[in-house]
């Protein structure tokens, strides 16, 4: 066996045919009409190309008329079915050997006009027409940009539900079986990534199998190879040349390394041939330590090493099935060298080009028969079958993160309110928020209860139906920020104010702002819970605190509305209105008075208190002690009433004073229930009119010196006993008059 870098062509007989299906019309071509067949066919599919030649001499005067141009030039679909198979068989061929057959649509298409220049005015004879294909889920899935939300579904399903009419797959991959919470397949055409890419790409990071099945003209996605083949027997006449491939083998180390900050995680997984200090870095984002275990398994099996290939130039059609899938024995009893590399394994066909170009001595009379001479290369990709990689094209892989409009659900509370609701994750244990997708028919996803983009030290979770921008990856999505200011929260821009908002409703809720006013600062902390309002106010100088239940914008019956104000020029200001009662009662406190004042609709009551004085203003002053009650003034006491003024006490009453005590009225009456005194170091009684002294029942005068005188007339009257003497008694007069 000799090693060669260019392809092989041999000459035989080939019976080529090629159906072309167009708006429901099928136009076939056969033999010598087939004059060019390229395939290319791979594991995972095939692209090809033909060209056709079709007769049309009507105007010269023939028979042939060509009725594929009108279709052929339209923009219908064009589906090719090209069948090439072997006419004449070598004494080793296989009873059984099939064509190589394939069905795909086509992607290009032009048409070559021959004319007849000997004639003037070159009629056409024979067109020429191109047509490239390929297998139909490139075609199609290639064009596919689709954008969709998939909740509580299989890959399975996902995939059959963009298959059509022309893509059949099959599956045998649990991985496709399994319900997941969350698929989004993310396309936009901007991004490249066609649904094609898709599939691919899924299937490479999972590790999985993509097939074609050229027997059955479908597609197959499993987790392993398909190794149910029989090997067949291929003879080395059959074989030009062949060359020992040998794929570069991966120098590196994996390493899934997780970034979770309470528990970062850094698995390394090795290989024989990595060289050291080569690596590629798998990084995650995971609480769940199943989840890294999983991602390094998956990893682990990824990581594997090549085995040798084999490429092969045929020179002549080969004895037996040769398709991407076969699996091949090149044994020695089958004239292959005993001392080759290539008689140890069995072989699977990975990639088969095949391609015939008609012979230029093929006449006329060849385009209606089956069959033809044509100029055949041949090669195949052979693979050990028990190599586990798998041979996928190349793919664009899709961008994540999507960013798509989520509404937050809860369903806490009543309909409207403000409220959030986190769920737990039976699989995690993690707690999660649940936002509605309106795009995607209101489908619910999952998000991470975090703070977001917000502080740790800021608890406000995202309430019912907040609009937020999800940043949603394959499998899974998180809050990425919110999209609108809650109702109530904005402010107008004449304060230039900002407002924390929190709460349920526009009635039940508590507000924290920052506003000016004639361009100053004012704090407000608010709280309202339907009628009930409190309010704290930082402004200029002043503290206000207030408390108050308003119905349309008064006091509600049977509640008081309070306000405590601080002021660094005003003081201190404390006020209590009863509404229902029309009383208002304040407390202040300037630095030099304090006042407290009770206003009602017919009266005000006041204590005003001063650094020297204290003022009572009232209609009525009640003092009342359970005790005692004493008052004492350094200076002057005063004691004055318009009306009657009583003391009274219920024991003794004392009197007293340290100079002169004045009692007057017009009328002064001193009595006592039983004993009366008064006593003095000189004591008085006088009076501008009469004087009476009396007892009811005996009456005394003594003294040292008694001095009983009248400036008119005297007179000492008993209506009994009358007695008047002592040791000297003198009774003097101008005129005595005894009996």
């Amino acid at each position: 066996m000799t090693v060669v870098n260019g392809p092989l062509t041999f000459e035989d007989r080939l019976a080529v045919s090629v159906s072309l299906t167009i708006a429901g019309t099928s136009h076939d071509f056969t033999g010598g009409g087939v004059p060019y067949v390229d395939l290319q066919l791979r594991g995972y599919g095939f692209s090809g190309t033909i060209e056709l030649l079709v007769q049309d001499d009507t105007d010269a005067g023939g028979g042939f008329t060509d009725e594929l141009l009108d279709p052929f030039l339209g923009a219908d679909l064009v589906k090719v079915a090209v069948e090439v198979a072997a006419v004449h068989h070598e004494a080793e061929t296989s009873a059984s050997l099939s064509p190589v057959r394939v069905e795909g649509l086509v992607t290009h298409k032009t048409v070559e006009e021959e004319l007849l220049r000997r004639s003037a005015d070159q009629p056409i004879l024979v067109r020429r027409y191109r047509l490239e294909f390929a297998d139909p889920a490139r075609v199609l899935w290639a064009q596919h940009f689709p954008c969709q939300l998939y909740t509580d579904q299989t890959p399975q399903k996902i995939i059959d539900e963009h298959t059509g009419e022309y893509i059949t797959f099959t599956y045998d991959w649990s991985v496709l079986s399994e319900s997941q919470p969350q698929w989004f397949i993310h396309l936009p055409p901007e991004r490249k990534a066609s649904f094609y890419d898709f599939v691919v790409w899924m299937t490479d990071e999972r590790d999985g199998v993509l097939a074609y099945d050229y027997e059955q003209q479908q597609y197959s996605l499993t987790a392993l190879k398909d190794t149910t083949a029989e090997a067949q027997a291929l003879f080395g006449d059959d074989v030009h040349t062949a060359e020992i491939v040998v794929p570069p083998a991966p120098r590196h180390v994996v390493v899934v390394a997780d970034s979770y900050g309470d528990g970062p995680r850094s698995e390394t997984i090795e290989q024989d041939q990595a060289v050291d200090g080569v690596r590629h870095d798998r990084p995650m984002r995971s609480v769940i330590s199943q989840e890294v275990d999983d991602a390094v398994t998956l990893q682990r099996t990824r990581l594997r090493l090549p085995k040798y290939e084999a490429s092969l130039n045929f020179g002549r059609l080969p004895t037996v099935d040769v398709v991407p899938g076969s699996e091949l024995k090149l044994e020695a009893a089958n004239r292959w060298s005993t001392a080759s590399a290539l008689i140890t394994p069995t072989w699977r066909v990975r990639e088969l080009q095949l391609r015939a170009t008609a012979l230029t001595h093929a006449g006329d009379h060849e385009h209606q028969l089956a069959s033809t001479g044509y100029a055949v290369t041949m090669r195949a990709r052979l693979e050990q079958s028990d190599d586990e990689r798998c041979a996928l094209p190349v793919y664009q892989a899709p961008h994540y993160p999507a960013h798509v409009e989520g509404k937050v659900v809860s369903d806490k509370g009543e309909e409207g309110e403000k409220t959030y609701q986190t769920y737990r994750n039976e699989t995690t244990s993690l707690d999660e928020y649940t936002v509605r997708v309106p795009l995607y028919d209101d489908q619910n996803v999952t998000a991470p209860f975090e703070p977001g983009q917000g502080s740790g030290n800021v608890y406000v979770p995202s309430y019912r139906e907040e609009r937020v921008l999800l940043a949603m990856e394959l499998q899974s999505s998180r809050i990425e920020r919110l999209l609108d200011w809650r109702e109530g929260a904005a402010l107008s821009m004449d304060v230039q104010g900002e407002q924390i908002l929190l709460g349920k409703s526009p009635t039940s809720n508590t507000s924290m702002n920052h506003v000016y006013e004639d361009d100053q600062p004012v704090l407000n902390l608010a709280r309202t819970h339907d009628d009930d309002g409190s309010l704290i106010q930082m402004s200029e100088g002043q503290l206000l605190v207030e408390v108050a239940e308003l119905t349309d914008g008064e006091a509600a019956a049977g509640t008081l509305t309070c306000k405590l104000l601080k002021s660094k020029t005003g003081g201190v200001t404390l006020e209590v209105v009863n509404g229902d009662d029309t009383i208002t009662q304040t407390v202040t406190m300037d630095g030099t008075t304090m006042k407290f004042e009770v206003a009602g609709s017919s009266d005000t009551s006041s204590i005003t208190i001063v650094e020297d004085k204290i003022t009572i203003e009232t209609k009525d002053l009640v003092v009342t002690t359970r005790d005692t009650i004493s008052c004492s003034a350094e200076g002057t006491a005063t004691y004055e009433s318009t009306k009657d003024t009583t003391v009274s006490s219920s024991a003794n009453l004392v009197q007293s004073a340290s100079s002169d005590v004045t009692v007057s009225g017009a009328n002064v009456e001193l009595s006592a229930d039983s004993e009366a005194s008064m006593a003095g170091a000189t004591a008085k009684v006088t009076a501008s009119n009469s004087l009476t002294l009396s007892g009811s029942n005996s009456a005394a005068l003594s003294g040292a010196t008694v001095d009983v005188k009248a400036d008119t007339t005297l007179t000492a009257q008993s209506s009994a006993t009358a007695t008047l003497g002592g040791a000297t008694t003198t009774i003097k007069g101008s005129l005595i008059t005894a009996g």
